[in-house]
């Protein structure tokens, strides 16, 4: 198995729009694997970072990587 790295350096600008929810961060993949009857499968996933999200409350909570409906559909297409 080939794990591959790949860090994330964003600038602070960056950083505030992201927390700001005027720019996003998206984090895509894709993974391989073969069955017990030795079939290959492939699955994509596209997940937005939401950084906070607003509460009853007015306070705001952390929220993490979701999913939704307006993932590019390029971000996932096979090729």
């Amino acid at each position: 198995m080939q794990v591959l790295r790949f860090p994330i350096n964003l600038q602070p600008d960056e950083v505030r729009d992201i927390s700001e929810n005027t720019k996003f961060l998206w984090l895509y993949g894709r993974i391989i694997f073969k069955d017990f009857l030795g079939e290959q499968h492939e699955q994509r996933w596209c997940a937005k970072w939401q950084g906070y999200a607003p509460q009853p409350d007015g306070a705001l909570a952390a929220i993490g990587f979701v999913y939704g409906s307006t993932t590019p559909a390029e971000y996932t297409k096979r090729a």
